[in-house]
């Protein structure tokens, strides 16, 4: 009996053994085979957006504010349409956007527009219909401004347009200066496989990345060459994703192009704050874009903010920069500067 005994103890060793060796085996297999996923996926990336010079994207829906949203007293639905111009060989762009913003003085929901352009050495901005004039709302009366290159432009909307490039959202001073930054492989991992909107995925997630530690996850269509049909970003913290974003693809002569995307985004603990719905009117890739595209000075009487020597000015008849009036006081429409500009306004205005 012992003998017997011995031997089956024997023999359940050696099948414990063999079954550890396999499960490292598959183990090993899995990681190559996702290795060798992530790559492909990557390079596919990297052909969509070395192969696309510029990008002209317009896209119209709606803008959903849950009640409490900027101290609004009930939920609001604003049309939304934006416009997107992309020049990627020369690190170009301009974005308008015309929505609506809450006026908590007036109590309504009122238009607005915001037009953003990088010239590729300095972000300029145009507001229009949300100059606040309140003394204790300083930075919203300026209805032009200037900024650094590092200037974060691009918010959670914007992200879907360059997702459908191969572009990967970026934080901090990666935002403007780099929108063809390389990929690295590396810094992805399969998570898994799913199904967003009838389509089978593979799910890929970042590595935390700095100044910001979160988490991007990307499904992906390989069947599609390698669009991104969803993207989510968790704090590294936890698995409740507070940026969600679902991309809709349509196939063209040139490739797989975007045709709707929604966008949402929540609070810690899931509340929602905005949710964006669009469809794709316009994306053309490759098309000429002037000069005057990338132009956008401020007008006569604006109040204007200089991001850079961090002071408040206001724009006189003459074009030069003026100590405006005192915070909450009316704007002029004669003004007759003396003071020539002490600011960025040398470098960059012509």
């Amino acid at each position: 009996m012992t003998v017997f005994k011995d031997a089956k103890i024997r023999c359940s060793r050696v099948a414990v053994l063999f079954a550890c060796i396999a499960f490292l085996t598959t183990a090993a297999a899995r990681a190559a085979n996702d290795n060798d996923t992530v790559a492909a996926i990557c390079a596919a990336w990297k052909r969509r957006y070395d192969a696309t010079r510029s990008v002209h994207c317009v896209v119209t829906g709606k803008r959903l504010f849950p009640k409490d949203t900027y101290g609004a007293q009930a939920d609001h639905e604003a049309p939304l349409r934006c416009t997107w111009k992309l020049d990627l060989q020369r690190n170009r762009f301009r974005f308008e956007c015309r929505d609506e913003t809450y006026r908590e003085d007036k109590k309504a929901w009122l238009p607005q527009w915001e037009d953003t352009v990088f010239d590729g050495r300095i972000v300029k901005v145009h507001h229009a219909g949300i100059t606040a004039k309140r003394a204790d709302w300083p930075d919203r009366q300026a209805e032009f401004a200037v900024h650094p290159s590092n200037y974060q432009c691009f918010l959670i909307f914007d992200c879907p347009v360059f997702l459908s490039l191969g572009i990967m959202p970026a934080y901090g001073t990666e935002s403007n200066s780099t929108m063809r930054r390389p990929l690295y492989p590396e810094t992805f991992t399969v998570h898994g496989r799913g199904t967003t909107n009838g389509r089978e995925c593979v799910i890929l997630r970042s590595k935390p990345r700095q100044p910001v530690p979160r988490v991007d996850e990307y499904w992906v269509d390989l069947e599609r060459g390698a669009t991104i049909m969803r993207w989510r970003q968790f704090p590294v913290s936890g698995e409740r994703a507070d940026i969600e974003c679902d991309i809709d693809y349509k196939e063209f002569s040139n490739g797989w192009q975007p045709s709707r995307f929604t966008t949402s985004s929540f609070t810690s603990n899931g509340k929602l704050v905005q949710h964006n719905q669009v469809a794709v009117t316009d994306f053309l890739t490759n098309a000429d874009l002037d000069e005057a595209t990338f132009e956008l000075e401020p007008r006569a009487g604006m109040y204007f903010n200089d991001g850079i020597k961090l002071r408040l000015y206001q724009v006189a008849v003459d074009g030069r920069f003026v100590d405006p009036p005192p915070l909450g006081g009316p704007m002029t429409s004669n003004l007759k500067g003396s003071k020539a500009p002490e600011l960025s306004g040398k470098v960059w205005l012509n």
